[in-house]
């Protein structure tokens, strides 16, 4: 099984307790409540360039956040996830606004 090693994704890795298919694909729970645990707005879109090495660690790509369509170009991890951090601010910041 692919192990990342963020603690956000050692969260991941632990929902995906089955065998990889052939493909290294993993099924989703079924028992799982996914609306609360995955919700969309906080679904991502990332596209892997070609030439990206993550068994490297090198990243690079284009990545669009689901709900607000924004999207960006990233050369690395670090460009991604402040990509990320970004656009959930901006959607836990208009949800705020929302309930008040």
């Amino acid at each position: 099984m692919l192990m990342i090693g963020t603690p956000f994704a050692a969260k991941l890795n632990d929902m995906f307790q089955d065998e990889p298919d052939q493909r290294g694909a993993v099924k989703m729970p079924e028992n799982r409540d996914t609306s609360r645990l995955l919700p969309t707005s906080r679904a991502f879109v990332l596209q892997l360039r070609a030439d990206s090495r993550v068994e490297n660690g090198h990243v690079a790509g284009r990545v669009e956040h689901v709900v607000s369509g924004r999207a960006t170009h990233f050369q690395s991890v670090d460009e991604l996830l402040t990509f990320i951090a970004g656009a959930l601010r901006e959607t836990d910041a208009a949800g705020a606004e929302e309930c008040q």
